[in-house]
């Protein structure tokens, strides 16, 4: 069985693939200015009509632009982009480690009619 990309990381990858060939011409920041509300545009319309919200892509929305705003601050910092980045992920690991702390992984679910 093959695994198909989906649609969603098929146009986070062509964000790279957009900001590259836009940073040739317009300069980096407004090249990653135009890719981030390119594919944030196409990811939030795409959500909304699966999700048959608009509610729910404004979430999304909102999402995208701050990983967009993180990571263009990560890509300006070049010096200490390496250190701050992982401590965002350390962040990141450490909410959902606290998050999901009281969650019994081992607990068996009943399946179907007892």
């Amino acid at each position: 069985m093959r695994r198909r990309l989906p649609k969603g990381a098929a146009g986070l990858v062509l964000f790279f693939v957009m900001l590259l060939a836009f940073a040739e011409i317009i300069g980096f920041a407004w090249a990653f200015l135009v890719a981030a509300g390119a594919i944030i545009g196409l990811i939030t319309s795409y959500s909304a009509a699966i999700l048959k919200s608009w509610r729910r892509a404004a979430y999304i929305c909102g999402l995208l632009t701050a990983l967009y705003v993180v990571l263009f601050i990560l890509l300006s910092l070049e010096e200490f982009s390496l250190l701050i980045g992982s401590l965002l992920l350390f962040a990141a690991l450490a909410t959902v480690m606290y998050a999901t702390r009281g969650i019994d992984w081992s607990e068996r679910r009943a399946v179907g009619p007892a």
